[in-house]
């Protein structure tokens, strides 16, 4: 029954989330990107103005919409986080601290994408940031996310073991 737990338990994402929490989170996470992408711009130098989600600068307006919230990456990340977790060989709370890290680097991930595509666009134009960046970036930052996961559970001690995770080791 033990071996079971995993597996069973990891369809918890197949489960669709509630709208009305989807759009709630969506909402807080949509903020979130704007408002700090808006802050590191003009951190940068660059005039920026913000209103809500709608980035505003000189040449361009973009508007940070629910689909680049970061919900879906976040909702990705956790899954592909559990699955990592599972092969891992330390303690149950060190697990727990990698889980939860993945919330704060899938919602950085998002911020450095927003903010890169509002780079793009003030040296080369809103067209070159929506055509090529938006399209390309956006997996390579996840990618990217994931490997930053890898290096947060090597700093805190865990290992991958040979053979898979789970419950043979009885760490989790």
């Amino acid at each position: 029954m033990h071996s079971f737990l995993f597996p069973v338990s990891f369809l918890i994402f197949a489960i669709p989330l509630p709208l009305l929490l989807l759009g709630k989170v969506a909402h807080v996470l949509q903020a979130i990107a704007a408002r700090c992408s808006a802050t590191i711009i003009e951190l940068l130098g660059i005039p920026v103005t913000r209103v809500g989600a709608a980035i505003h600068l000189e040449d361009a307006i973009f508007i940070v919409a629910l689909p680049c919230s970061g919900m879906h990456s976040l909702i990705s990340l956790l899954a592909l986080a559990s699955i990592f977790i599972y092969i891992l060989r330390c303690p149950w709370y060190k697990k727990a601290v990698l889980l939860s890290a993945a919330i704060p680097i899938a919602i950085s991930a998002n911020v450095l994408r927003v903010t890169l595509l509002l780079l793009i666009a003030d040296a080369y134009g809103a067209d070159t940031a929506m055509e090529f960046f938006h399209t390309l970036f956006s997996p390579l930052l996840f990618i990217t996310a994931f490997l930053f996961l890898i290096l947060v559970s090597i700093v805190i001690g865990c290992t991958v073991t040979a053979g898979g995770g789970g419950p043979s080791h009885g760490d989790w």
